[in-house]
């Protein structure tokens, strides 16, 4: 199940496009038959000059059984299906394997050229309950919910409000904000839904939430037009400060404090939706999050699944090459630039990161990052804490300051973001609205001084701070497992009961 997941963590961002009808599969049939048989050089002959520099036919003769070492024996592969947008015809079929079934995907031109090939996991409901028949342990009958709908720019993405069943004055909100991958409000996974669970464990402690459908998920037959997979900001981050303003705008909400709460990639970035908000968030909780670049993550842990399966680390590697060359460019550019740990250091609000030692997609080494370079920060070690200024100098010195253009820039600065942060609103106000486009700010002047950064560690936990039995292999999410308590514990208490500056 988690090489399913991990197959989904680059694939599942790519566009789909609309239904079309008299299609003609020959060459997508062509496709499966020169895979199996390693004929790479029959496949370099129908694909686009664009896919070979991207995706070699080389790397594609070794493809097939790459497949089979994850995914089991072939079966079968089902009836294809095509959608056709802007000139491009996208043809799919069902493979089935014997432990999983795979969706394939050729896109061809007009000409009939093969101009993109992905898998993506075919989720299976043979041996797992359905989401919607996960049981409800964590907080029966302690919440009330409705539904809403977040607008981020001209997007609409429906949500749910979750509150205490008793409230009494303004509430504290959580916003949930997603891992990779075209995800529910709930983050289902099987029958997992951690970001339900947790959204009802929070209101049995007094404390409201929202959780949204991601755009790639509500708009995924439409993802092309709305700019789903360009880079972290339109997959995530535009979408989660919508999300940030929406809570603020509830009429329970207590609007100094909103929290980010982000999941994987959503944990990552969660320190640059907190930088882009128009009003100062109560602080961020960042949930097993990566603090090194995706194509570094991504080959450590096809590293990790080969040794697993007795293959060599540079089968790992070529695999790891040929996921991220199906990725768009302006998206593996702000991967490989973007400095979550840097990021964090500019934030001077409260923030929780917690993860767990079954995890092997986000590992010891990125939570030792964390911890190093925010302890650091707020020590003044480093020279530079939060806002770039010396902790550890004369009082309001600044040393290193970059403007924010040039923090912006992508190739300079990282997209590091310094923030400008309006005053929030009273309870049932509009928010304060940023000009269009993502936009750095300036710090204001004077010396900063952020609560010092918490850290949890749960050994028997994985990736979703699930309590596990000692495993030697990833988990299987088939199975319903409950939220860790500690974590739960500790994000209720995080917020409830806030550190002192």
């Amino acid at each position: 199940m988690k090489q399913k997941r991990l197959l989904s963590l680059c694939l599942a961002l790519l566009p789909l496009l609309t239904w079309a009808q008299n299609a003609d599969f020959t060459t997508s049939q062509k496709v499966i038959g020169w895979l199996r048989s390693a004929q790479a050089d029959s496949l370099g002959t129908i694909m686009t000059s664009e896919l070979r520099q991207q995706l070699p036919p080389a790397q594609l003769a070794h493809l097939w059984k790459q497949l089979e070492a994850s995914a089991g024996p072939f079966r079968e592969a089902g009836n294809w299906s095509e959608s056709e947008a802007q000139g491009h015809r996208l043809q799919e079929c069902t493979l089935t394997f014997e432990r999983a079934a795979l969706k394939m995907s050729v896109t061809l031109t007009a000409d009939k050229k093969m101009a993109g090939l992905f898998f993506a996991p075919v989720e299976s409901t043979h041996h797992a309950p359905t989401a919607s028949a996960a049981p409800d342990t964590v907080a029966r009958g302690r919440y009330t919910e409705r539904e809403v709908i977040v607008k981020s720019g001209e997007l609409e993405l429906p949500g749910t409000i979750c509150l205490p069943k008793v409230t009494q004055g303004p509430l504290p909100f959580v916003v949930f904000v997603h891992g990779s991958g075209p995800n529910d409000r709930n983050e289902t996974l099987g029958p997992n839904s951690p970001f339900r669970d947790l959204a009802h464990a929070l209101a049995a402690n007094g404390i409201a939430s929202l959780r949204y459908d991601k755009r790639t998920l509500v708009y995924r037959n439409r993802i092309a037009e709305v700019k789903g997979a360009d880079n972290y900001d339109t997959e995530v981050t535009e979408d989660a400060v919508a999300a940030l303003c929406c809570a603020a705008a509830q009429p329970e909400a207590d609007t100094t404090s909103i929290y980010v709460l982000g999941h994987s990639l959503g944990g990552a970035l969660a320190p640059r939706i907190a930088a882009l908000c128009p009003f100062r968030p109560g602080g961020l909780i960042a949930w097993s999050a990566p603090a090194r670049p995706l194509p570094e993550i991504l080959r450590e842990q096809l590293r990790h699944l080969s040794s697993l399966q007795g293959r060599s680390e540079a089968s790992a590697d070529s695999a790891a090459a040929m996921l991220l060359s199906a990725l768009p460019e302006s998206y593996l550019a702000m991967a490989r630039q973007y400095e979550p740990v840097r990021q964090a250091r500019f934030l001077p609000i409260p923030q929780l990161y917690l993860a767990g030692g079954h995890d092997y997609q986000v590992t010891k080494a990125d939570f030792d990052l964390w911890q190093k370079g925010l302890q650091r920060s707020t020590r003044g070690e480093a020279g530079r804490g939060p806002g770039n200024f010396r902790q550890g100098g004369r009082s309001g010195e600044r040393t290193g300051h970059r403007s924010p253009r040039r923090d912006m820039d992508g190739t300079a600065g990282g997209f590091i973001v310094r923030p400008t942060w309006l005053p929030a609103p009273t309870r049932g106000e509009g928010m304060p609205r940023r000009p269009e486009g993502i936009a750095a700010g300036r710090l204001p002047e004077g010396r900063l001084q952020p609560a010092a950064p918490q850290f949890l560690w749960i050994e028997d936990a994985d990736h979703l701070l699930r309590h596990l039995p000692q495993l030697a292999t990833p988990t299987d999410y088939n199975t319903y497992l409950p939220m860790a308590q500690e974590a739960i514990q500790a994000i209720v208490n995080f917020i409830l009961q806030p550190a002192e500056p």
